[in-house]
């Protein structure tokens, strides 16, 4: 069954991306904002299912954001946690279905080992923010505490 969070992700992420070409970066529109609130509730749906005890997001801000293929987006940002308002590193790649308001396949990275999370709108944050932007989608670089994924992805 299709939660109401990722009908919501499915639909605005599918109005912000149509007219884009390939590889364009996804701008700042109410679509597009949509469906980052949406991905808040998405993903701690999704990281609650392998741990219970993951922290909820209070928001998803993107540093990075474009369209891969038709209906799938890549996003590189941060992850609000709800519970101490500190940033967490973020990383997702999603395709929408074509045919329902569903993700037909999903993968989600967050957190960092190793690596403070520094509170909301402090010096720390910036540092963070600018060097994830800095890795140019270089995601690997990082060493990744969660990682969900479901769906087949397709070539």
């Amino acid at each position: 069954m299709v939660s109401n969070a990722e009908q919501q992700v499915s639909s605005s992420l599918r109005a912000a991306l149509a007219g884009l070409p390939q590889g364009a970066s996804i701008g700042d529109s109410e679509s597009f904002q949509a469906a980052l609130v949406g991905l808040e509730r998405f993903i701690t749906e999704c990281l609650g299912e392998i741990d219970a005890d993951c922290d909820s997001l209070d928001g998803v801000v993107p540093l990075l954001a474009r369209k891969l293929k038709e209906g799938e987006a890549e996003i590189l940002g941060v992850g609000i946690l709800i519970a101490d308002q500190t940033y967490s590193p973020l990383h997702l790649r999603l395709r929408v279905s074509p045919y329902a308001d569903e993700i037909s396949w999903f993968e989600c990275r967050l957190g960092e080992k190793r690596v403070v999370r520094p509170p909301y709108g402090s010096r720390e944050a910036k540092r963070l923010m600018k060097r994830l932007y800095s890795l140019d989608w270089k995601v690997d670089e990082v060493d990744w505490i969660y990682r969900v994924t479901f769906g087949a992805r397709r070539p």
